[in-house]
């Protein structure tokens, strides 16, 4: 049977499994930052972020970079892909440049 994440709603589009595990992805890496806080101090109320957890927020959330069954990309790889794409425009124009960013002699 296929996987929640290809089963569509009743109506409309049928989302696409990248797309849905990068929506996740931050509430999964929180969750885990929470419990390995807890598990490291126990004396942490419902109500206080451990060392973890605000890190994780202070860094704005985890971003999930998601790939399907299909090859498909979830939208946060395409946003990379555009700022890393304008980045090497950016770059080419200073000079010439290999593919790992160096400077050719």
């Amino acid at each position: 049977s296929p996987s929640r994440q290809y089963t569509s709603r009743a109506t409309g589009d049928l989302p696409k499994g990248a797309h849905v595990r990068e929506q996740e992805v931050p509430r999964e890496y929180r969750s885990r930052a929470r419990k390995y806080d807890r598990e490291g101090d126990p004396n942490l109320t419902e109500n206080q972020r451990g060392p973890l957890e605000r890190t994780l927020k202070d860094h704005g959330d985890a971003i999930g970079l998601c790939f399907g069954f299909y090859a498909e990309a979830s939208p946060n790889v395409h946003k990379l892909v555009g700022v890393l794409a304008d980045k090497w425009l950016e770059q080419e124009s200073a000079g010439s440049f290999d593919f790992s960013g160096n400077h050719d002699q």
